[in-house]
């Protein structure tokens, strides 16, 4: 996990050394499990760098910055904005070259148990910035963009991985109903899109037995 630090901040006293144990804790709790152990494993395969750090913006939320969000988009592509799709101002092209990035994450925000999937549904983001394949076009039924749908197909094996419900959308925590998280073609299209630009990491997971996998065949979840 040396690719994965995590620094306190502007916390001091007591709140510093709580955030510092508990951040720990969650990152071995994520790396206990086979999802979490492959995202942290991708994280350290790149030279950019992610940093957590507390988040101090007064909502239950977590968010990661790309220190040059152009170099982590996907190249080519006009750079959209991560939270609705929306394009960003001047059309600009991201470069592709990747990122280092600043995860901000306070875990005492969430229920203990769901500590850690919330920290790996962030450090997918963090993968995709690290390479520069960011993408945030416009997904449908209520995931907003193709990286949110990224990070929850993860974070959903690792609540499966957990016990615990599997998540609808990106529109709160709601339970799925049924086993597929979108039609046929919509879920080949984005799982595709996400093996092109995240193959090493996909491939990894694509081997793992958890409950909830659509990225292997034969899974009650694939497509």
């Amino acid at each position: 996990m040396n690719k994965v630090e995590f620094e306190a901040d502007l916390l001091q006293g007591d709140d510093r050394t709580q955030w510092e144990q508990t951040v720990a804790n969650v990152l071995q709790r994520a790396y206990a499990t086979y999802t979490g152990r492959n995202v942290i494993d991708e994280l350290g395969l790149s030279s950019n760098k992610v940093k957590i750090v507390p988040y101090y913006v007064q909502n239950t939320n977590a968010t990661t910055q790309a220190r040059s969000f152009k170099d982590g988009y996907l190249l080519g592509h006009a750079m959209r904005d991560p939270q609705h799709g929306n394009l960003v101002a001047g059309n600009t092209p991201g470069t592709g070259a990747g990122s280092a990035v600043r995860l901000n994450y306070s875990p005492w925000r969430y229920p203990k148990d769901i500590q850690p999937v919330k920290l790996i549904h962030e450090m997918v983001h963090s993968a995709e910035v690290q390479r520069g394949v960011m993408f945030c076009n416009k997904a449908s039924h209520c995931f907003d963009t193709v990286a949110e749908f990224d990070a929850i197909l993860v974070e959903n094996m690792a609540r499966s991985e957990l016990n615990l419900f599997i998540r609808r959308d990106h529109h709160g925590s709601f339970p799925l109903v049924g086993n597929k998280m979108l039609p046929h073609d919509e879920m080949v299209n984005l799982i595709a899109s996400f093996r092109r630009r995240m193959p090493h990491l996909t491939r990894a997971l694509t081997n793992i037995r958890v409950p909830f996998n659509p990225l292997r065949a034969g899974n009650k979840a694939a497509p």
